[in-house]
């Protein structure tokens, strides 16, 4: 159809009427065109009317200036009202009455002062508030007719007048403590202010709600003009002055009444001004002026006026009436065209418009008419044939989606309810949030552990919520939803956390964050869960208790056994010397008591390692050599075969070698009674450069390692986590402290210490030892007898026992030494003092320590040394934990004295110095 119709011919006669829409749109804009042409006259005579308009523009300003300053006035004495409200007696009595029963009489006493006060001022006030510090109403007085409405449930804590209210508190230096609202849409005016106690305490805040149309009648009754409207200060409607046809208040709707876009602006930007509307020919003035109330808030108004040119026109009426004359001419004869020419477009496309209705409504065999005198209508119509039917078809197909989108609704709304019930009944906390951060969902047992409602807590971050502490470190962790959403985690877990709580206390939480995917895999969120294992800690405490007081009841039974052996011992020999003393000629009597001692001192040492108390005093030594001497002589006499593989370029160690030497003997030992019947006994050593994180516990660097292995029965599966526990043993003849002390000096020398083994299959234990690869170790100690003779020397001896230093005076008497003994610093002071006037200084000082009571031997040494830098001592100390005794060098000593000593150590100390 649309070929043949742009295949006939155009008729281009002027006068004929043209068939195509386009066409006949010229014609009619050709005629409007006539208007403005009829409007020049009006434009030229809106010149001559320049010089009187800007006049009147002036005094315009002033006037709207006069009325806004009114009006400031009297927002400043309702400002004034409220306060003076709050400070009436009977409010002052009722806030500060805690009583239920003197309140009542208090509250009537302050409804009659207050229902006096609306009386007065009839029409004002629509009521008076009082809240309390909470946002519930403690009074709330009506005005038309003055009644009292009890509503206590009501909550107006939301509400701007309450908590900008509330932020006075912060800002009491201010002149007015007074704060101004407007609720949306603006009806009255709302000031609120802070209620005080005697003692200064926020007791609620008294609000005063005052009409707005009578506060604004000042400004609608005066003004250079007529009041347009009254706007906030972001160009909302406040009031809507004179005109009726406004919509709702509270919009922006200037560009569909007079004000344009660019005129708005204008008067929001300004605090006051007046301007013609219109620059050839001004229609009318438009002034306004912004009020700035006193009080604290955000309330300014701007009162904008529309101001008549009436006595500015009288001068050109008549050449007006005669313009208008000419433009209603020319407006009427373009209206008959336009009617006439409309008509003729109108019919067909109302024609199309109808039956496009009825499709519209479900009728799809409406048939469209044709029209062949528009060429546009007639492809109009095949095309709404065309699309009506493909409409019929889309129905059907839309139809059966609409009801499968029905079903999946219901499918949907199921498994919602069931997802909801899911949560309530899960005993953890679990909250989810969306790809910002935002809490979107909480069950009620995440409700109960943070103290937020679903309300409260949504649209907030976890971080908000929660205030989580990592117990071990003190140390706050950054929100894990961050974690996932930010840094792509794929899961964060805490497993020892604290929930610091405003009201309560810290609660003991485990903490598990994984992303939300869609079937994208995409992350639109995060679930959070947080399980509360407060009681599940405590029940662990108390089992970690019991079995830490059985352990130390297992302990002390092993003490008491071993030391009660020794003991009777040490006593009995004693005894029977003391008893016959011809038995001191007997030797094998003393052997035995010194056998003795000497086993309970080894007794001790191991009890101290074990209690962290025997810190290593490390050097430089040879291992191999260490190992080699310590295992031949703890085998001497069994059947098992020794074998040591070391490569010749082994590294030297910093160990302490007595303690070292304890270790291998119990190795050794260990494997022996593994290996009743005999067996082999190999250890291998190597260099190794531990990297980080190669081996657990270790920093990376040099060490060396080494296995010992035997071929024995091998440790059960269930005894293997619990051998190095102390006073654990599996054997009738052990007392359990062996692996115990091992594992500690390997710990305390900053190495490790691993153990594998299987049943009838031998046991492996791996050690790592730091190692010195570019020292060489240090010379062993001189046998006694290859010891040069020691000159003798004064000697000084600090020590609180009395017994000790008896015995201290007998061995260096005994040594050919001049012996004097203190037992406090300040004796040793004295002392040494008395020597160096007398010219008899010390050669050496032997110093505890540790002095009950007292300072010890460190700070006896720089004592001395402030009155003889060159004097020369020993510290001695049973316990080694103190750092003085492994780096004694560094604290200013020559030497080590470790107690108990025997003769022959003390010989051996002193002839190194």
């Amino acid at each position: 159809m649309s070929d043949v119709a742009q295949s006939r011919p155009r008729n281009t006669s002027f006068w004929r009427m043209p068939r195509r829409i386009h066409e006949r749109l010229m014609w009619i804009f050709a005629l409007i065109l006539l208007i403005p042409c009829l409007g020049i006259p009006i434009l030229t005579l809106g010149y001559l009317r320049y010089d009187f308009i800007q006049s009147k523009v002036e005094a315009s300003e002033h006037a709207v200036l006069q009325h806004v300053r009114l009006l400031e006035s009297q927002l400043e004495t309702r400002s004034v009202e409220v306060l003076m409200l709050g400070q009436f007696p009977e409010m002052r009595k009722y806030v500060n009455i805690m009583d239920r029963a003197e309140r009542t009489a208090a509250h009537e006493a302050l409804f009659s002062r207050l229902q006096t006060y609306l009386h007065k001022h009839p029409g004002v006030y629509a009521g008076i508030r009082l809240l309390d510090v909470d946002g519930k109403e403690m009074l709330n007085l009506r005005a038309d007719p003055v009644e009292e409405i009890s509503r206590p449930d009501v909550d107006f804590s939301h509400m701007p007048f309450f908590v900008d209210a509330m932020h006075l508190a912060a800002i009491q230096g201010q002149s007015v403590p007074v704060h101004m609202s407007i609720p949306d849409p603006p009806k009255a005016l709302f000031y609120s202010s802070l209620v005080m106690t005697d003692e200064g305490i926020i007791a609620g805040v008294l609000v005063l709600e005052i009409r707005l149309d009578t506060l604004l009648k000042s400004l609608k009754n005066g003004g250079p003009g007529k009041l347009y409207r009254v706007l906030d200060s972001y160009g909302r409607v406040i009031y809507p002055g004179s005109f009726e046809r406004d919509r709702a208040v509270g919009h922006l709707h200037f560009a569909e009444d007079i004000l344009e876009e660019g005129e708005l602006a204008h008067i929001l930007s300004r605090e006051a001004g007046a301007f013609s509307r219109g620059r050839i020919f001004p229609e009318g003035i438009i002034a306004f002026a912004r009020a700035r109330p006193m009080g604290q808030g955000t309330i300014r108004w701007t009162a904008v006026y529309q101001v008549s040119l009436a006595d500015v026109d009288n001068t050109f009426v008549n050449a007006a009436w005669m313009v208008l004359l000419i433009v209603m001419v020319g407006l009427a004869i373009s209206i008959l065209v336009a009617l006439y020419f409309s008509r003729q477009i109108s019919r067909p496309v109302q024609q199309l418009a109808t039956a496009a209705n009825d499709i519209s409504h479900g009728y799809w065999d409406t048939l469209l008419p044709e029209n062949h005198h528009l060429h546009e209508v007639s492809e109009l119509t095949e095309a709404f044939s065309s699309m009506s039917r493909q409409l019929r078809a889309a129905h059907q197909n839309l139809l059966k989606k609409i009801e499968d989108l029905g079903a999946s609704e219901n499918n949907l709304a199921r498994e919602k309810e069931r997802l909801a019930v899911t949560l309530r009944s899960i005993g953890d906390a679990v909250l989810a949030t969306d790809l910002n951060g935002a809490i979107e969902a909480l069950n009620p047992r995440a409700s109960e552990l943070l103290g937020y409602a679903y309300e409260e807590a949504k649209g907030k971050t976890f971080g908000q919520l929660a205030d989580l502490v990592n117990r071990p470190t003190g140390e706050r962790i950054t929100d894990p939803v961050d974690q996932i959403l930010r840094e792509l985690t794929a899961m964060v877990e805490h497993h020892d956390l604290l929930l610091m709580r405003p009201e309560g206390d810290p609660l003991s939480v485990e903490l598990t964050a994984t992303p939300i995917r869609n079937m994208k895999s995409e992350v639109i969120g995060v679930v959070i869960v947080l399980r509360d294992v407060s009681e599940h800690r405590t029940i662990q405490l108390e089992k970690s208790r019991l079995e830490k007081l059985e352990s130390l009841g297992v302990l002390a039974g092993g003490i008491a056994h071993d030391f009660n052996n020794l003991i009777a011992v040490v006593m009995g020999d004693l005894s029977l010397l003391a008893d016959t003393p011809e038995q001191i000629k007997e030797p094998e009597v003393l052997e035995d008591a010194l056998k003795a001692l000497d086993r309970a001192r080894a007794l001790t040492g191991q009890l101290l390692t074990f209690s962290k108390g025997g810190a290593p005093v490390k050097h430089a030594a040879s291992i191999v050599h260490l190992i080699e001497e310590t295992a031949k002589f703890s085998m001497h006499g069994s059947k098992a075969r020794l074998n040591i593989d070391a490569p010749v370029d082994l590294w030297t160690v910093d160990i302490d070698s007595v303690q070292m030497q304890q270790v291998f003997q119990n190795l050794t030992i260990n494997a022996l009674q593994s290996m009743p019947d005999g067996g082999e006994l190999t250890i291998h050593m190597q260099n190794v450069q531990v990297k980080e994180d190669d081996v657990l516990s270790l920093t990376a660097g040099a060490y060396v390692l080494v296995k010992v292995q035997d071929s024995g029965i091998g440790i059960a599966v269930e005894d293997l986590p619990h051998i190095f526990d102390p006073y654990f043993t599996t054997k009738s003849a052990g007392h359990g402290l062996g692996l115990s002390t091992v594992y500690s000096i390997i710990r305390a020398h900053g190495g490790h210490i691993t153990v594998k083994s299987s049943r009838k299959q031998g046991t492996t234990f791996t050690l790592y030892l730091p190692a010195l690869p570019h020292e060489k170790p240090k010379a062993d100690k001189p046998d006694l007898a290859e010891l040069a003779p020691v000159n003798p020397m004064r000697i000084l001896v600090l020590d609180d026992d009395m017994s000790v230093q008896a015995t201290c005076r007998r061995l260096l008497t005994h040594l050919g030494h001049h012996v004097d003994c203190c037992s406090t610093t300040d004796e040793v002071l004295r002392a040494f003092k008395k020597g160096l006037e007398e010219g008899q200084a010390y050669d050496l000082l032997i110093l505890d320590l540790t002095i009950p009571g007292g300072d010890g031997g460190l700070a006896a040494l720089r004592a001395v040394h402030e009155l003889d830098p060159k004097a020369r001592a020993l510290v001695s100390s049973g316990y080694s934990q103190d750092p003085v005794m492994s780096h004694y060098q560094k604290y200013g000593f020559v030497g080590v004295l470790q107690k108990p000593f025997t003769l022959k150590e003390l010989r051996q100390v002193l002839s190194q110095l």
